[in-house]
């Protein structure tokens, strides 16, 4: 992440090229379905919530009341130019028969406090008939494994799953969390009550699509305890036509001394897909496939919708054991603008909802 002082590039400035790329995989042929290729610049202000857009595709101005040096566009450009075969050939081997593969490589420049930073993202959004996550090369390879073992679920829309524990594997609650703390900081509502043994960070440090050492305002970022009130410390933005605004980066669920008795009658949570926060209501919604065990009998995994209130999902904590495991990246949604996060949880039980519907 390339640094320098610079005297010909303004405060507040903020260029992207990006590069999209859609491809479908399908008995082992991969198709370049559709490619984006575009580029801009824009000034931004977040203290007074203003984006002024002045160039857009090919860096031709709009208006332009400042001059940028004459390489920029192409410099950016040049960080993109290169389609992303290799990597989609790494999935086209791999044990999906059937999966879209959308590759989206941005590269960055802001300015700031009259020091320019360089930066760059290269996320990989995978999409079978049972599922979708959000990776980054590193993981690929082990996130296609784990994707193709995710079956297609069947409709569970019937299920009364407010009668169930849930035990929370492979990292899936940290997207349950995600929803009920991480939204909730962005929104400075109050943190609690959670369980003492439950810690909840935000960790721009961490590798994966959510890294982000420095913000899109160009100021550098930290580790936050959500749990105790702080507020997720980047600034990002999905695009040059977007305001900067805080958002998480890598939610990270840590727990201490919570261990629990595995219920025999319970569903098991095997994939979370998406979600989302309502703070005029304080409902959380996540879309699940679990699948219903009792007595180590299992039946076909299902796909299924929660809406509970934070205070029923606080209540409904019950343990945790082991350490944080990674879980698939997912695309965060907040004021009509989506980037790509990660999460890491431990395995948590869940009380029955029924039980804690009131916070009890």
């Amino acid at each position: 992440m390339p640094q320098q002082p610079h005297d010909s590039i303004p405060d507040h400035f903020f260029a992207e090229a990006i590069r999209d790329e859609l491809w479908r995989i399908k008995n082992g042929k991969a198709i370049l379905a559709s490619r984006r290729l575009e580029q801009g610049y824009a000034r931004t202000w977040p203290e007074l919530r203003e984006c002024r857009i002045e160039a857009s595709s090919d860096f031709e101005a709009v208006e332009r009341p400042i001059t940028v040096p004459a390489d920029l566009p192409r410099t950016l450009a040049n960080r993109v130019s290169a389609e992303h075969r290799d990597l989609v050939e790494r999935v086209r081997k791999g044990p999906c028969d059937e999966i879209q593969v959308r590759v989206r490589h941005s590269a960055r420049l802001v300015a700031s406090r009259g020091v320019a930073t360089e930066m760059g993202s290269l996320v990989l959004i995978l999409e079978t008939p049972a599922a979708s996550i959000v990776t980054a090369p590193p993981t690929l390879d082990e996130d296609v494994s784990g994707l193709s073992r995710i079956d297609p679920p069947c409709d569970g829309s019937e299920l009364e799953y407010q009668a169930f524990p849930m035990r929370w594997r492979a990292g899936s609650a940290g997207v349950l969390l995600h929803e009920a703390i991480g939204h909730r900081s962005l929104h400075s509502e109050s943190s609690g009550p959670w369980p003492a043994w439950i810690e909840v960070f935000d960790d721009p440090s961490l590798p994966g699509p959510g890294r982000l050492p420095i913000d899109d305002t160009g100021t550098s970022t930290e580790c936050r305890n959500l749990c105790r009130g702080q507020v997720p410390s980047a600034r990002r933005r999905e695009d040059y036509r977007q305001l900067p605004i805080p958002r998480m980066t890598n939610l990270v669920v840590a727990q201490s001394n919570a261990p629990f008795e595995l219920p025999k009658r319970r569903i098991d949570i095997l994939h979370a897909h998406e979600g989302g926060y309502d703070p005029l209501t304080d409902e959380i919604r996540i879309i699940v496939t679990g699948t219903a065990v009792e007595n180590d009998e299992r039946s076909r995994p299902v796909r299924f919708e929660i809406r509970e209130s934070h205070r029923a999902i606080a209540s409904a904590l019950e343990g945790a054991r082991g350490a944080p495991v990674r879980f698939p990246g997912i695309l965060c949604a907040e004021e009509g603008q989506r980037v790509p996060t990660g999460c890491w949880a431990p395995e948590i039980l869940t009380k029955a909802f029924e039980r804690c519907a009131n916070g009890t």
